[in-house]
């Protein structure tokens, strides 16, 4: 044989090794060496035991999503874990979450448990992730499984030391706990109390260390998790958590979605959530969620139930229904009618000045100037439910008409679900300005409402307005002034007397009539003297009359308060004058044709509406320019057919109201 072979045992022949296969061979044995040194040490070596206590409150999804029952958008989670080795080094923390302080026992006399979880832990952007409680979550870590196994009798008997009933912290067993840790299912389960420990900034990412002999510090601990408060964010339960009655409880009441709720309506409503990225079905509903219901936001439409008051005189009255009629029927809102007013006379001087104001003004059945039922059935057809007036009395201060809110007892209607608009009694609002401030006064007093008790049924709500006249820019939405404007009939009693007047005053109407108004009643004064006198007046009128094609050929019916108050000898001196002019054949006047008995059951502004119906149906008409009843006569006979210009108004530019009474009282 030769050098290089060797016989065995057997008579094998034994191959020479390399020096490569040599250091591997030494390398292994030398590693196992280590490692097996390394069990025996730790086996041999006792450590303390600890018990950890982690509270996690994870942060909302990043996405916009709304969370259902399964996957609320906050969860609370707690985790006991047993710590065999020193500062929590022996093993990795619980699956899903990395502590970003140091653990600390309670012990310490410098920190006591309120102050749980101060320091960087606190800061939302350091706080742990929410953890995946979904069916493919990854196992548990193996480590902490094992490091659970080995010490679950030592920390039973720790805890029962402390006086910790097994599996009562957070009314959840924490054996069946790590079970499911082991076999790497999760189950976080309800925290009740945790509401005033986020207030405090102690519950985001907290770790709270318990030493094995302080029964005091874990009493207050256990305390702690097991307040009967439920925390106000949504909660979360997975399959096989263990509630109380208390956690119980709290979910019965976690806000839900309403079965009612409108999104479109609640963007609607709310129109700066656009601003903020509520623009969808999905970012609504988690809006009201996370934010709305507790702030009252409301989801669904309301009834708008409109109410105001009409002041003044027939026109002015008129001007406040056409306004609230336009934007009740913008709105889509319910109105309910207010009472008229009549005044006691037309020879006491009106003033807003109590001082100097003479004229009393008392409510009256609103049918004693409009066709109630005829107005009723109008809007009944076009969508707009249209109460009758409840109650004449109590009725509110006409001197103050920006303060005379409806004041008749409507026992129908809960007081606290009554609101207001202020500061519209002659502002001209263009009708977007309008609906804001009546949307702004609705939304804001449900919101109040709700936010007291979220769980109220608030079905309506009352918008009340003092006096709406010239509230509204007509000019802002003519269209539907001129619908409303020709809904508003005034009644029929008055229109047959109008047309007993004409009758007689037109031969049974073979022949044709001019009309004139002559506001120069002592109530108008005060434009008296802005122009310059009685003479300017008169010759005003005369100018508008030539103007209008007056002639000497056909009589003149003349409408005026002096013949209400037995102004004889300044109506015979005006008839005079005319006739003087060549303005008319002769004069007449309703006095004429209907009865003092009939007369004298009418009040002051049923007399004038018999006077205005008249006068709407002359070939020409004059009348002045800053009266309201001439400017809306002019109004009312082009809404009848009759042209613009055979109707002429007396210049009164002087007296500063044409710019108002064009934008506001212009309905066609």
């Amino acid at each position: 044989m030769g050098r290089g072979h060797q016989k065995g045992p057997a008579g094998a022949t034994l191959q020479p090794r390399s020096r490569r296969e040599s250091v591997f061979l030494i390398c292994t044995l030398l590693i196992a060496g280590f490692f097996l040194w390394r069990v025996c040490q730790f086996k041999n070596t006792q450590q303390p035991q600890t018990v950890w206590v982690s509270t996690t409150f994870p942060r909302s999804h990043a996405h916009n999503s709304v969370a259902d029952e399964e996957d609320d958008s906050t969860r609370v989670v707690t985790e006991l874990v047993i710590d065999n080795g020193r500062d929590g080094r022996g093993f990795r923390q619980p699956h899903g979450k990395q502590l970003d302080t140091p653990g600390r026992k309670l012990n310490d006399p410098d920190r006591s448990a309120a102050t749980v979880g101060e320091g960087k832990g606190d800061n939302l952007e350091n706080n742990p992730k929410p953890l995946d409680t979904s069916s493919n979550s990854k196992p548990a870590d193996k480590s902490l499984a094992t490091a659970g196994d080995r010490a679950q009798e030592a920390a039973d008997l720790d805890r029962s030391s402390l006086g910790i009933p097994r599996g009562d912290v957070s009314n959840t067993s924490r054996s069946d706990n790590l079970a499911k840790q082991k076999s790497g299912d999760r189950d976080p389960w309800t925290l009740p109390g945790l509401e005033e420990e986020l207030s405090s900034g102690t519950a985001l990412g907290s770790t709270t260390k318990l030493g094995t002999t302080q029964k005091q510090d874990v009493a207050k601990v256990e305390k702690l998790l097991n307040q009967d408060k439920p925390v106000s964010n949504q909660l979360a339960v997975t399959e096989g958590s263990s509630l109380g009655t208390s956690q119980q409880t709290a979910l019965q009441k976690t806000p839900k979605i309403p079965a009612d709720f409108d999104w479109q309506t609640y963007l609607l409503y709310h129109p700066e959530l656009k601003d903020e990225g509520v623009v969808s079905e999905e970012t609504a509903r988690h809006h009201y969620l996370s934010r709305g219901r507790a702030e009252g936001y409301v989801y669904r439409r309301l009834r708008v139930v409109l109410r105001y008051t009409a002041c003044t005189g027939l026109i002015n009255q008129q001007y406040s229904h056409i306004a609230a009629f336009a934007l009740a029927a913008v709105l889509g809102a319910e109105l309910v009618l207010p009472p008229a007013v009549k005044r006691d006379s037309f020879a006491k001087y009106f003033s807003m000045d109590k001082t100097q104001n003479e004229v009393s003004w008392t409510p009256d059945h609103l049918d004693t100037l409009l066709d109630t039922e005829k107005i009723i059935r109008f809007w009944k057809d076009r969508g707009l439910t249209v109460h009758r007036t409840p109650e004449l009395l109590p009725f509110p201060d006409l001197t103050q008409p920006e303060k005379a809110f409806p004041l008749y007892p409507q026992p129908a209607i809960d007081s606290t679900l009554v609101t207001s608009v202020s500061d519209v009694y002659l502002q001209n609002l263009d009708m977007p300005e309008l609906i804001e401030k009546a949307r702004t006064a609705v939304i804001h007093h449900a919101m109040a409402i709700l936010k007291a008790d979220p769980d109220r049924e608030v079905d309506y709500i009352v918008l009340d307005f003092p006096c709406t006249f010239f509230m509204l820019r007509a000019l802002s939405n003519l269209r539907v002034v001129t619908e409303v404007a020709k809904s508003l009939e005034f009644s029929s009693k008055i229109h047959q007397l109008a047309d007993r007047v004409i009758h007689g005053m037109t031969n049974g109407g073979m022949e044709e009539y001019n009309a004139v108004h002559l506001r120069i009643e002592r109530d108008a004064r005060d434009w008296s003297q802005i122009m310059g006198g009685e003479a300017v007046v008169w010759h005003g009128y005369v100018q508008a009359m030539r103007q209008a094609g007056f002639t000497g050929d056909l009589v003149l019916y003349v409408a005026s308060g002096l013949l209400t108050y037995g102004a004889n000898e300044d109506m015979a001196h005006i008839v005079k004058t005319l006739k003087e002019f060549g303005l008319c054949s002769a004069v007449h006047y309703k006095e004429m044709y209907i009865p003092e008995s009939e007369i004298s059951d009418l009040n002051s502004e049923q007399k004038a509406l018999l006077d205005f119906l008249v006068l709407s149906r002359g070939r020409g008409f004059v009348g002045f320019g800053s009266s309201t009843f001439s400017f809306y006569l002019r109004e009312y006979r082009v809404l009848n057919g009759v042209p613009r210009s055979s109707s002429v108004l007396v210049d009164a530019s002087v007296i500063g109201t044409d710019p108002l009474f064009n934008s506001a009282g212009t309905v066609i």
